[in-house]
């Protein structure tokens, strides 16, 4: 498992692992959008890269093997982003962390409500 450092490991595993060709050339013509970390089911954390709004493509670390997992995701689980809305971690906060922000805050309402019924 290579760590990733930089906004640029995370996306080149990211392109490595395309869903379709067309994400790829997507990805090298017009770049991606970093969403930032992220809880995922089972308690793994990891990483969610956008392309297009078409492509999520979900990055999952698995610590104690020591390897990585690659998911496409149709909707993002917004309630597990672990980003700030003012940070300053790439990998984590993402590249829009306000509007990252406001997505956690409204899927955790939806949630409460929910819950509450």
């Amino acid at each position: 498992m290579k760590p990733l450092h930089t906004r640029n490991d995370l996306i080149e595993l990211a392109q490595r692992h395309a869903p379709t060709k067309a994400c790829e050339r997507t990805m090298r013509m017009y770049g991606a959008t970093v969403l930032g970390g992220f809880t995922f089911a089972g308690g793994n954390q990891g990483w969610i890269v956008t392309v297009s709004d078409k492509w999520n493509i979900a990055i999952i670390c698995h610590e104690t093997a020591r390897k990585y997992s690659i998911d496409y995701l149709d909707d993002v689980p917004w309630v597990g982003w672990l980003g700030r809305i003012n940070g300053k971690r790439p990998l984590v906060d993402g590249d829009c962390p306000a509007l990252c922000s406001l997505q956690r805050l409204r899927a955790r309402s939806k949630e409460r409500c929910r819950q509450s019924k």
